[in-house]
């Protein structure tokens, strides 16, 4: 599994199923598209799949941001990464779980009508997950947490500013 996750998520792998061939008559191989679900099949069936992670709810994420939210440590979850959104996307529509994208450029129009097509689909309220990182109200949180002090009011003047540029 772990050599067709890596297949899928470069752009110079490929994958071929051999499986079902006959090798005795030439054949024409080509690659399997890498979005299909059933690429797993390969090396493992669905059931064993779906029994691996019953009871869990998995949720399929951009790129690296599995990282972040993976920190969190929500209860039965697993995030898993994908190549993009549009990866992201087919797992949520072609499977029974879950994805989170970033909101990027989607207007609340956008976002409205993405939602209540596909309801397994989540999308973040800001930009990315970094937006939430550098947000001053979290930031403010952070600082009183650990004690430090933290001047929410010069933090927006000084992103307000550095925006300009």
């Amino acid at each position: 599994m772990g050599f067709i996750e890596y297949a899928r998520q470069s752009k110079q792998a490929s994958i071929i199923d051999l499986d079902n061939l006959d090798f005795d008559v030439p054949q024409v191989l080509t690659p399997v598209p890498k979005e299909n679900q059933d690429v797993y099949e390969i090396a493992v069936g669905k059931e064993f799949l779906l029994a691996l992670f019953e009871g869990m709810q998995v949720v399929f994420v951009e790129n690296k941001d599995k990282n972040y939210y993976s920190s969190i440590g929500l209860a039965k979850t697993v995030f898993v990464s994908e190549r993009d959104r549009n990866s992201v996307f087919y797992k949520t529509i072609n499977t029974i779980f879950k994805g989170l994208v970033d909101r990027d450029w989607l207007s609340d129009d956008d976002v409205e009508q993405i939602l209540h097509h596909y309801p397994k689909l989540n999308i973040l309220n800001f930009y990315s997950i970094e937006n939430y990182l550098y947000h001053p109200d979290n930031l403010l949180e952070y600082y009183e947490i650990i004690k430090k002090p933290f001047d929410k009011t010069d933090y927006i003047r000084q992103m307000t500013d550095e925006k300009k540029y």
